[in-house]
């Protein structure tokens, strides 16, 4: 499943091909360095499980900029108004 950085760590080249819907009639350049890309990303996530959990969902992300945002006093506060 595509997501998870599992999915994308194992993505295949002609997946992503089918899934832009790629053809002789309908070309796409670079789509072996796109999967490469995406195949990279899946690794990265799957690298970082305190923040995108042992599935790396990207979107753990969410939730930890929230946490942080709510839990890390900030050094300049909230910016006065005149």
């Amino acid at each position: 499943m595509l997501r998870t950085g599992k999915g994308l760590q194992d993505l295949k080249t002609e997946a992503l091909a089918e899934g832009f819907q790629i053809s002789s009639s309908n070309p796409m350049l670079g789509v072996d360095s796109r999967a490469n890309l995406l195949r990279s990303l899946g690794k990265s996530l799957l690298s970082q499980p305190a923040i995108f959990g042992e599935q790396g969902r990207p979107g753990n992300v969410v939730g930890m900029f929230i946490t942080l945002q709510t839990t890390t006093p900030t050094t300049n506060g909230p910016k006065q108004t005149t």
